[in-house]
């Protein structure tokens, strides 16, 4: 057994037994973890936004959308139900309109 599987099965067993015997504690990390998260790429959405709304280029366009959709999933962003990039866009607005209170 390596020393990078005796890591692994020791955090699991750690998570198990913090969820067991101190969940509070657990949700408290969790959170901040999102938190952390949030303050770090929201601004990052933003800016990828402003690119897709300022470009002419296809391609940049394309790529930011992507970026965007890759950041969106890492955040728990619901995937849009629309196709258009419109709405793909403003779905994106959306999610980071009602999380704006981590940018704080």
């Amino acid at each position: 057994m390596t020393w990078k599987t005796i890591l692994k099965i020791d955090m699991k067993e750690a998570r198990r037994l913090g969820e067991k015997y101190a969940p509070e504690d657990m949700d408290d990390a969790r959170r901040a973890n999102i938190s952390a998260d949030m303050k770090a790429l929201l601004p990052r959405m933003e800016e990828l936004v402003e690119r897709v709304e300022n470009s002419t280029d296809g391609l940049i366009r394309r790529n930011a959308m992507q970026m965007l959709s890759q950041l969106g999933g890492r955040l728990g962003m619901r995937r849009s139900p629309h196709r258009e990039p419109r709405a793909f866009i403003n779905h994106v607005k959306a999610f980071i309109k009602a999380n704006k209170r981590y940018m704080d």
